[in-house]
């Protein structure tokens, strides 16, 4: 899902840029393109954000063993 956002927003900045680029500003055609490209910038960065809180971010080492007893860790 977040690749899609990420290639829509691509797309609509890119739309967006090229209009700004040709008309005023203060036409409603650009100021929607705008508004749209600032929109999909924010879900994408949602979307980023729901991924790393879902991501296991610590990863648990395995036991230590010596001599096929598994040790602590804090009594090495």
């Amino acid at each position: 899902m977040l690749n899609q956002a990420e290639r829509a927003y691509d797309v609509i900045s890119a739309v967006a840029s090229d209009l700004r680029r040709r008309y005023p500003a203060k036409l409603p055609v650009v100021k929607v393109a705008m508004k749209a490209s600032r929109q999909l910038f924010e879900l994408k960065r949602v979307l980023l954000d729901i991924d790393l809180e879902h991501t296991p971010t610590k990863r648990t080492l395995p036991p230590i063993t010596r001599g096929g007893k598994v040790v602590d860790i804090e009594e090495l």
